[in-house]
């Protein structure tokens, strides 16, 4: 210790020449150091006017040569996003709040969480500092300073406290921000050096392995260290735990490992060959029940689990319909074993996609040729190109996208289609077992992996009819979860066909109200469920209150036959029973403006008006019917006219509806 020493490096290996070149020494000893040539400069002097003035002055060049303009820094990008946040630029009366945003920003983001939770952390400061109690909450800093007066956890657990509660302490030093301001200077204070030494301890421990050293002087004595793997995957060397091996993964225990972590390594590396070979062999054998598709958020991040551990991923494939699987790295999985994991990945994957989507992969082979039991395709002409459109949907698409294709298919075509699991709606062309939960996840995972789509709205809950539209989500991610986007909605198909079907029947009597019945299908009411009404071809006209109760009545004249018919069956099936119709009186308070739906009007075609012209300009006339036609038609007008009223047959059902009808009059 009495004569000088000299500088040296750290590290392995016998080769290596300690110490540094003479002139590196005498450099370091007289601190001579290369001359910089540019120095990072901001400009000091801020305009707090305005916000904007504050980012002019921090955007300025330097004037002197050798300075360039720093990049933009964390406190910058902080302030422009906060002050442009409506509710804290309505704040910015003047240049006082300018500074104190500006101040705010400033604050040193030691958690290093990342960007947005510091912005988060800045943008509640500034409201409690610029509140009508001017001062940040002390509620607000001991809730933030509870969980980190604890000097238990590892290693990476003690730093991240102590990088929080700096935040904190760099807090309680500002003047005017906390009302007790010294106090919360000595409780951070006290909680940091107790993380301090904490750490301190923790490091000291990794450092120096008392582990380490018995299982050395073990091997030294031995000459070989022994290791087994427990049931419950723990692995020992030794009989000092040094991890675990959760699936095809070794995970270390932390602090186990020291100065001859090789040595440590490699005894541990045999009994881990053997059971990962074991494990694989289990894995490949394991019967399809025993693994499953945990879906994940975001949905592409979903995982294949075997016994609850992650063994591999599924990953965009050649097509939508033919993903591949990706095990999940680790050191310890190669070789033979990996392979035979890969290969059992691969075949749950397969069985898995054709049980889950088997109508979908039906529809597939009938496209491309397939035949049935006689020998015959199982679809032809017009109807392979509409379930080629379907199968490109996987299994859903709107009518109105094929309404052209469609009418060329015939009955027999439609009736091949049908037969492949796909109901032909009035809406919708779409297979119904693929709305299942179970399809509808699997079928919106490969739709997502495929189009490469990280970010999208949670997936319906099972048993809505209808959901609100997420504007920014892609409309093919509510038809792939089988629903219809209309307007501001969302309906499930099925109830969409449903809703269809039950319009459909209401409106052979003519132009109907808003019925309960209807809106329940679909679980919406007024402009909602007139979108949706719009959809499937209906519009809505406004009435008087007189036109409608006509309407109205009329639709109650033939809900009164249907009933008539019904009972005159009735009374043929069994002629000994009295039959008594009770008609209720419903209630004619109408507002003075009705709504009513009705068909929207079709598309007349009228005469060609060029054809029209051309006719006239070569002197052709129209062709006038023969004698014989109009002989006919006078014939048909005179039998008409001399036509005597037939009176109606006593059992007729029109009998029976004169008859109520006069009974209606009565109750009146």
């Amino acid at each position: 210790y009495l004569n000088n020493g000299t500088f040296g490096c750290l590290t392995e290996g016998a080769d290596y020449q300690t110490g540094l070149v003479p002139e590196m020494v005498f450099a370091i000893e007289n601190h001579q150091f290369a001359p910089l040539t540019v120095i990072q400069w901001r400009n000091a002097f801020i305009d707090f006017s305005r916000a904007e003035t504050v980012i002019r002055s921090l955007c300025k060049t330097p004037e002197r040569i050798g300075l360039t303009r720093t990049m933009e820094k964390l406190d910058m990008s902080t302030f422009q996003l906060l002050s442009n946040n409506p509710v804290i630029k309505s704040s910015l009366g003047g240049p006082a709040a300018v500074k104190i945003l500006w101040e705010v920003c400033q604050l040193p983001d030691f958690r290093q969480i990342s960007d947005d939770e510091h912005i988060q952390l800045c943008s509640s400061i500034y409201h409690q500092i610029t509140s009508d109690h001017n001062r940040i909450s002390e509620d607000w800093m001991a809730n933030l300073m509870k969980p980190l007066n604890n000097v238990t956890g590892n290693i990476d657990t003690l730093s991240t406290r102590i990088a929080h509660i700096r935040t904190l302490t760099y807090i309680s030093n500002r003047p005017g921000w906390c009302e007790n301001q010294k106090y919360w200077q000595s409780t951070t204070r006290n909680i940091e050096d107790k993380l301090s030494d904490a750490l301190h301890e923790g490091l000291t421990k990794r450092f120096v392995s008392r582990r380490t050293s018995v299982l050395m002087r073990e091997l030294r004595q031995k000459g070989k260290l022994m290791a087994n793997i427990e049931t419950d995957g723990s692995i020992y060397v030794e009989d000092h735990f040094i991890g675990t091996i959760e699936g095809f993964h070794f995970k270390e225990d932390e602090g186990a490992f020291g100065e001859d972590s090789k040595t440590l390594r490699n005894a541990a590396t045999k009994v881990l060959a053997d059971e990962i070979k074991r494990r694989a062999e289990e894995f490949n054998q394991a019967d399809d029940s025993e693994i499953s598709l945990i879906y994940g958020d975001p949905l592409i991040r979903s995982t294949i689990n075997w016994r609850g551990v992650i063994v591999g991923r599924i990953v965009k494939g050649p097509s939508i319909l033919t993903p591949k699987t990706l095990v999940q790295p680790t050191p310890v999985l190669q070789g033979d074993a990996y392979t035979m994991v890969q290969a059992k990945l691969d075949r749950w994957l397969d069985t898995q996609i054709g049980e889950t989507l088997a109508p979908l992969f039906s529809l597939q082979e009938a496209v491309n040729g397939a035949k049935d039991d006689e020998g015959n395709e199982r679809l032809t002409g017009m109807a392979k190109g509409i379930a080629f459109q379907i199968l490109e949907k996987l299994g859903t698409i709107p009518r109105r996208l094929i309404a052209k294709d469609f009418k060329g298919v015939d009955s027999n075509g439609r009736f091949q289609i049908k037969k492949l699991g796909v109901w032909l709606g009035a809406a919708s062309l779409y297979i119904p077992a693929l709305l299942k939960p179970s399809p509808a996840q699997l079928r919106l995972l490969l739709w997502a992996l495929f189009n490469d789509r990280d970010s999208l709205p949670d997936i319906p809950p099972a048993g809505l009819c209808t959901i609100k539209v997420d504007k920014d989500a892609s409309r093919v991610f509510y038809e792939v979860s089988g629903y219809r986007v209309v307007g501001n909605n969302a309906v499930r198909l099925d109830m969409l066909e449903r809703l269809a079907n039950a319009a459909r029947e209401v409106s052979m009597k003519g132009p109907f109200p808003m019925d309960a019945d209807l809106m329940s299908l679909v679980g919406t009411s007024g402009d909602d469920f007139i979108e949706i009404m719009s959809y499937l071809g209906y519009i809505t006209k406004h009435y008087s209150k007189d036109a409608a109760k006509e309407i109205l009545a009329r639709r109650q004249d033939l809900k009164v036959a249907d009933e008539a018919i019904n009972v005159k069956k009735v009374i043929k099936e069994v002629p000994a029973v009295k039959i008594v119709v009770e008609i209720k009186k419903e209630n004619t308070d109408l507002p003075d403006k009705v709504i009513l739906f009705t068909h929207k009007p079709q598309e007349i075609r009228r005469p060609n008006p060029i054809n029209k012209s051309a006719r006239i300009k070569n002197g052709n006339k129209p062709k006038l019917k023969s004698n014989t036609s109009q002989k006919k038609l006078s014939k048909k007008e005179n039998r008409k006219s001399v036509s005597k009223p037939i009176p109606l047959d006593p059992d007729s059902p029109f009998a029976l509806l004169a008859g109520l009808k006069e009974q209606l009059k009565s109750q009146k």
